[in-house]
């Protein structure tokens, strides 16, 4: 029997940049994979795929509520998978996920908190394939803990995300 071996090597690369309503801002990068799920993808209009990222969070107020000449900072890597569905056999596609966000430090953002490093993430995605690799795409996306452990403000926000696929 003959086993292909696994290639580690990322499809695509991603930067974005988002904010939410509570003055909390983030730019990241990140690593997508397709993965072989379906398992015959000319059967299937959607594709399967992980993606890897680390964004960069900050806030402009600190954790007493006090707006400062900086910024509080916290980084934030994600892991989550993602399906992508193209609309009509076109170049726009929406995309959904769910998977785990780990922050550097508890997140705060005025005076609330979160109350744990590790959170769920969400991701609803909008967007259009450009040719050439070029995708850009408008993102929806919340974290929270899933009210597992209290206080659990969440954070939602948008994004507006650049990829190019190798």
């Amino acid at each position: 029997m003959d086993a292909t071996p696994l290639d580690w090597r990322p499809d695509s690369v991603f930067v974005q940049r988002g904010a939410s309503s509570r003055d909390a801002r983030e730019a990241g990068i990140g690593l997508r994979w397709a993965l072989p799920w379906p398992s015959d993808p000319a059967s299937a209009d959607w594709r399967s795929a992980l993606e890897v990222s680390v964004a960069r969070w900050s806030t402009g107020v600190t954790p007493r509520g006090v707006p400062v000449a900086g910024r509080d900072h916290a980084v934030q890597w994600v892991v989550i998978p993602q399906v992508r569905w193209p609309l009509a056999k076109s170049a726009w596609f929406v995309q959904a996920g769910l998977g785990l966000s780990l922050h550097d430090r508890i997140y705060r953002v005025g005076r609330l908190r979160q109350a744990s490093h590790l959170n769920f993430q969400q991701d609803l995605a909008w967007g259009r394939t450009l040719g050439g690799g070029h995708e850009v795409s408008l993102h929806l996306m919340h974290m929270s803990n899933a009210g597992l452990r209290k206080p659990n403000p969440g954070e939602t926000w948008w994004s507006v995300r650049w990829g190019y696929a190798f």
